[in-house]
């Protein structure tokens, strides 16, 4: 059983979060000599769980990390301590234009001890984010000297298919300086659909099928292919307004930034990473209380990417199980972080 941090305000009881445990169960919390039994139980599945072990003395108070036993579990020890001090999750939207303040845009942080918070836009007219507010907000963020792992939902490559279509040479940063000079939706007052409709770009000399998938969306299931507009759950607008911000972040910050897998699957220490994610593989895991279905994709990104590390099985995802040839292939198609 992998260990569980939460954020503990009680030192009469163990907050559990959405993890419901039964009167009698065993739990150790880590740094103490043996495990405590269950002896009542609280809460509700909209405001989380909490535990409470009678006779046992207090429970500490702030970040604590716990995991449920069996009798004749040997407790496991940590033995990595996080990569990554700081977590951002962003839930992407690619309608209107890149100075557009959009609804759908989201973004939560969270660090080590506490759980994810939403950022709002700096102060302004607008009301939310903008596609170009939320790329020169993390050039700051990521200039800071704190290791932050940014897991961002639209697809960051597209599919081998693509690349043998239209003779481009199979390597990533030159897709995203060829992609921007054809589809170059962050410039100010250009709409996807502008590109797709001719208005601007030369966007019809870079298609894709709908049909083609990348190895990262079959190993999914579920995920659409970046080229599959106009249908329910679509990344596609997302991804071809979001691939010219991912350039102008790696223009902007150079070596501070690992674009993960691109740069490699071993994320240098020290390093921030930015990650293409998949909300629905977490959202169902965390309780909704009263966030909006992109406040909650946001949420989930940023609460399970510091589980993840914080619980030590990051390291698995970020290396997932490949053959040398699929590795190769995802190096240049990119990997959903979560995927193994």
């Amino acid at each position: 059983m992998p260990w569980n941090q939460v954020d503990n305000d009680d030192n009469g009881s163990l907050f559990t979060g959405e993890l419901r445990l039964q009167k009698g169960d065993l739990i150790q919390v880590q740094g103490e000599s043996s495990p405590r039994r269950v002896t009542y139980i609280m809460g509700s599945d909209r405001k989380g769980w909490r535990v409470c072990t009678r006779g046992c003395g207090a429970f500490p108070c702030g970040p604590v990390r716990w995991m449920a036993v069996n009798d004749q579990d040997e407790v496991p020890q940590l033995t990595t301590a996080p990569t990554f001090s700081r977590y951002i999750g962003i839930d992407y939207a690619g309608a209107q234009t890149p100075t557009s303040s959009l609804k759908g845009l989201r973004v939560y942080m969270a660090d080590q001890v506490s759980s994810p918070v939403e950022v709002q836009p700096p102060p302004s007219p607008r009301k939310y984010w903008t596609r170009r507010g939320i790329a020169e907000w993390l050039v700051e963020r990521l200039a800071e000297n704190r290791p932050t792992l940014v897991g961002v939902d639209h697809g960051f490559s597209f599919p081998l298919r693509y690349f043998e279509t239209h003779g481009l040479p199979q390597d990533w940063p030159a897709f995203l300086d060829d992609f921007r000079h054809h589809w170059p939706t962050d410039e100010d007052d250009t709409y996807v659909d502008f590109v797709r409709e001719g208005v601007c770009g030369n966007g019809a000399v870079r298609l894709g099928d709908a049909r083609w998938r990348r190895l990262t969306e079959v190993r999914a299931g579920a995920a659409k292919s970046v080229f599959h507009f106009d249908v329910q759950g679509s990344v596609a607008k997302s991804t071809h307004a979001g691939l010219p911000w991912l350039l102008y972040l790696r223009r902007q910050l150079g070596g501070r930034v690992h674009f993960w897998p691109f740069d490699g699957w071993d994320i240098p220490a020290g390093r921030s990473v930015i990650a293409e994610v998949y909300p629905s593989l977490w959202s169902r895991s965390f309780a909704r209380e009263g966030r909006n279905h992109d406040q909650h994709d946001a949420y989930s990104v940023a609460a399970w990417m510091r589980r993840a590390d914080l619980d030590g099985s990051l390291a698995e995802f970020l290396r997932p199980d490949l053959a040398p040839g699929e590795r190769e292939v995802a190096q240049i198609e990119g990997w959903i972080l979560g995927i193994k």
